[in-house]
């Protein structure tokens, strides 16, 4: 019983370092956008506020989360011998 806690205590602890990942991917994509743009609203507005350049910035956050998670969890490359795969099903000869 020991060891199932230990598997398990495991499992929970690598959803939690990729989910972290994904996470910091995310804020990475984010602050590449804002890094540029926040000043130069700035500078037009005259002061701070709240306009498109932080629907941008969610957006690049987002995007950034949706590419590495696709590529974090990509199927790995199946070798193609003569047949294709199908999933779920079998192919009609």
């Amino acid at each position: 019983m020991r060891k199932q806690t230990k598997r398990r205590l495991i499992r929970y602890f690598a959803i939690a370092v990729l989910f972290l990942s994904e996470i910091a991917a995310a804020v990475a994509a984010g602050a590449l956008v804002a890094a540029p743009l926040l000043p130069w609203a700035y500078r037009v507005r005259g002061g701070w506020g709240i306009g498109g350049e932080w629907g941008l910035i969610l957006v690049a956050a987002v995007v950034g989360y949706a590419i590495y998670h696709q590529w974090l969890f990509r199927e790995p490359e199946r070798r193609s011998n003569g047949r294709k795969h199908r999933r779920g099903r079998r192919a009609v000869q």
